[in-house]
């Protein structure tokens, strides 16, 4: 398991992420509001109670670790369903759109990366399989999903608030 720490930062602000699937260079993906810290957003906070909770997250690193080795087991040991699929991709089109035309809160993905993770999703064979010879995991969705994040042509900030949402999301999605 490749975990990481990760700070990035822009004009608006800083971010320190931890988690295993962070690119230092701008992908700032992990799972779950309790692993990343900002003082950039609406959520930010000041710089000084930014780096106390820095110190209080780095004596808890252990405990983080283990969150993230049992959040990646979770991905890993969940095989796709075409219907699970299906609901997955309808509730995050569901979320860009709403996002896109009514204001809605931030959406993992814009309706353009929506229609690259379906792209992605059928050049790596993951439609199509028949539910009792399942090959592919929620992992696998993560890190197609992750992949797209990485290349968008977002801003920086906002990629690491989008990274966040489709993490937070995946792992709640499994868990229902």
């Amino acid at each position: 398991m490749n975990l990481r720490i990760g700070l990035g930062y822009n004009e608006n602000g800083m971010t320190l992420a931890f988690g295993s699937n962070i690119k230092i260079c701008s992908n700032m993906t992990i799972m779950g509001a309790d692993h990343m810290i900002n003082t950039a957003g609406s959520n930010g906070l000041k710089f000084n109670d930014f780096m106390q909770l820095l110190d209080h997250r780095i004596n808890e690193l252990e405990g983080s670790w283990n969150f993230y080795e049992k959040t990646i087991a979770l991905l890993k040991d969940k095989t796709i369903k075409n219907g699970s699929l299906y609901e997955m991709i309808g509730i995050l089109n569901k979320a860009a759109v709403e996002e896109a035309y009514y204001g809605g809160k931030n959406s993992p993905f814009n309706i353009s990366e929506n229609s690259l993770f379906i792209k992605e999703l059928i050049n790596n064979n993951v439609f199509g399989i028949d539910d009792d010879k399942q090959e592919h995991n929620y992992w696998d969705l993560f890190n197609i999903g992750t992949n797209i994040l990485t290349h968008s042509k977002q801003n920086i900030k906002n990629k690491w608030e989008v990274s966040h949402s489709f993490g937070t999301f995946m792992s709640d999605f499994i868990k229902n």
